[in-house]
């Protein structure tokens, strides 16, 4: 007969039959066997690496670019993923950034036309169930992708700022 107990009980007792060699995964069976006379669902859990969010470089150390999409180009390329990052992340969060890196290429002259895709397709991954690594992964992407085209765009105009004010003598 199965009854309900407080998670802290079951692994208050999972605490008290563990030995130091046992593997992570023999700790996931244990507590699924465990779970299942609990009735509790622990699904969804895999032996998995930390997700961290990438780093975006500082976009005031960039220095000085010809154009928006240079700028834009340069923070993509910066992207850092640190170490130890699980590999499904990371691998979703790289396929939308070369997909609107592409795209970037394609439209090099006017990227509003990527900003609109990317916003679009970010509110469409707001509404999707992001339990999956890669799609957590991939919808973080876009998400750096469209503080790229916001960064790059914010320089671009620091930069024509910065020119005017010089043009007109206001050092």
């Amino acid at each position: 007969m199965a009854t309900n107990r407080s998670i802290d009980e079951i692994f208050a007792d999972l605490e008290s039959s563990m030995n130091d060699s046992e593997s992570i995964d023999d700790v996931l069976k244990r507590v699924s066997q465990r779970g299942e006379a609990f009735n509790i669902n622990i699904t969804g859990y895999t032996n998995t690496k930390v997700v961290h969010r990438p780093t975006r470089p500082d976009i005031n150390s960039l220095g000085e670019f010809v154009s928006r999409y240079d700028t834009f180009k340069k923070i993509i390329e910066k992207v850092n993923y640190g170490v130890g990052n699980a590999t499904e992340y990371v691998n979703g969060h790289a396929d939308a950034l070369k997909k609107y890196y592409a795209q970037g290429q394609s439209d090099s002259n006017d990227l509003t036309l990527v900003e609109s895709r990317v916003s679009e397709e970010i509110h469409h991954y707001e509404q999707v169930d992001k339990t999956n690594v890669y799609v957590k992964g991939y919808y973080d992407g876009l998400i750096y992708v469209y503080r790229a085209l916001k960064d790059s765009k914010d320089l671009a105009l620091k930069q024509i700022y910065q020119k005017l004010k010089k043009g007109l003598g206001d050092d």
